[in-house]
């Protein structure tokens, strides 16, 4: 049977418990014959629990994909371990590449992970097999780099440097998407509650004057009344829109006051909350 020939693009949470039934259905386009998976390690090789989070994946695939996958053992230049470090593949990591039919790749950084990959023989190893036969998943920050240019999320994010582009691996133009496509993953990400996470945590917009930053503990949302209901981030929200006119001290004191209003009997976790203004 011959294999198919596959880019498949997933966000986050990759290796939860509800993309199995993706993961399932791409390793049964193969057929009888599992196909040989080989895990790229490169976007989280310069963590410190590396190994950890590669026992993690070989261990979900083997046990709810049923799929043995082997590790390529590409960490990059900046490995934990000395010994493994360097800006190119060993022959045997190059050769667990190409022979692969499924190459997985997912979280860690997508600036490193292109950092390392570009001007190896890794780009190359995956065109080929999307151009002769093979699935290529990546997933989280690998998927960011995918395209003709890719988001340095954490730089932007997490650091604060302004928004701009790198150079991506463009492994859509040879497929037919466009000499300019890129892939900004997490389109629907809530992870930030009162502010927009969505599009790779960039959102819609940054911060611009007039608005409104509230950081705050689970014990402001988890905080419960006599019934067993927690305060929520919905009543956080609204409370929040109730109060967008008052200072950052006036509606700090406002949202503990209601966060208690809703616990009469006391709090069970401490309450942390900053607001800010952006001017």
């Amino acid at each position: 049977m011959t294999a198919p020939r596959l880019l498949v693009i997933m966000g986050s949470g990759e290796t939860a418990p509800t993309m199995v039934t993706p993961h399932r259905d791409i390793v049964a386009r193969f057929g009888a014959a599992p196909p040989k998976a080989v895990l790229l390690d490169t976007p989280y090789g310069f963590q410190e629990n590396a190994a950890e989070v590669s026992q993690r994946a070989v261990e979900y695939f083997a046990q709810r994909v049923q799929l043995a996958i082997e590790v390529a053992g590409f960490p990059g230049p900046l490995a934990a371990d000395p010994r493994e470090r360097s800006d190119q593949p060993t022959p045997a990591t190059l050769a667990r590449l190409r022979a692969a039919d499924l190459v997985f790749s997912g979280p860690g950084s997508p600036t490193y992970a292109l950092s390392t990959w570009q001007g190896s023989s890794v780009p190359g190893a995956i065109s080929d097999k999307l151009a002769h036969g093979g699935v290529a998943i990546f997933a989280s920050a690998a998927a960011v780099t995918v395209g003709r240019f890719s988001l340095p999320v954490y730089e932007i994010y997490k650091v604060g440097k302004p928004i701009h582009w790198l150079d991506g691996l463009d492994l859509l133009s040879p497929l037919g998407f466009g000499a300019n496509c890129v892939v900004v993953p997490h389109f629907d990400n809530a992870e930030g509650g009162t502010h927009d996470t969505r599009f790779c945590y960039m959102g819609e917009r940054r911060l611009y004057s007039g608005d409104t930053l509230v950081l705050y503990t689970d014990g402001v949302t988890e905080s419960f009344n006599d019934a067993g209901e927690e305060f929520g981030e919905d009543r956080l929200i609204e409370a929040v829109e109730r109060g967008k006119d008052l200072s950052s001290q006036e509606l700090a004191a406002s949202l503990i006051e209601e966060v208690q209003q809703h616990s009469p009997n006391g709090q069970h976790d401490d309450i942390t909350l900053i607001v800010a203004k952006c001017r």
